[in-house]
């Protein structure tokens, strides 16, 4: 929660969560809106503020890695191009927010642009981490709103 290194990636990542999780029978809030940045945090406030917003789960998603592979593509007059393409590993875990345990626990690699967009990097792993819960019945899936 009090990690400025990762201030950017944070904000984007929190508008792909929400883009990607909040919905009619899934609510979200985020560490940040609840708890002071730079503030260290008791453990028995922690679990009391918890204990307030009637959480059921923690969602932590960790970029554990950042790097771009590079290809190398010819066009048909034979014209030599190096392209390089954005790529993260993330580690995500699910936590009961009364136990503290681990519920799950998931490992994405995903790809995409830096920028925040629907095919961002970000974008792409809230995508397969909201799949993959729903997946393992551990969110609801949406209703859609037909009209």
């Amino acid at each position: 929660m009090n990690d400025f290194s990762a201030i950017a990636v944070r904000r984007l990542m929190k508008r792909k969560v929400i883009n990607n999780f909040d919905n009619n029978r899934l609510q979200v809030k985020f560490s940040q809106d609840v708890f002071s940045v730079n503030k260290n945090i008791d453990y028995d406030q922690f679990n009391k503020t918890l204990s307030e917003l009637e959480s059921n789960a923690i969602l932590i998603i960790q970029q554990s890695n950042f790097y771009y592979k590079q290809s190398i593509e010819s066009d048909c007059n034979g014209r030599i191009e190096t392209k390089e393409r954005p790529r993260g590993v993330f580690f995500t875990y699910l936590i009961d927010a009364i136990t503290h345990e681990t519920i799950w626990a998931g490992r994405f690699d995903s790809s995409g642009t830096t920028w925040d967009g629907k095919y961002s990097l970000y974008n792409n792993i809230c995508r397969k981490l909201h799949k993959q819960l729903i997946k393992e019945h551990l969110i609801p899936k949406p209703i859609l709103n037909r009209q």
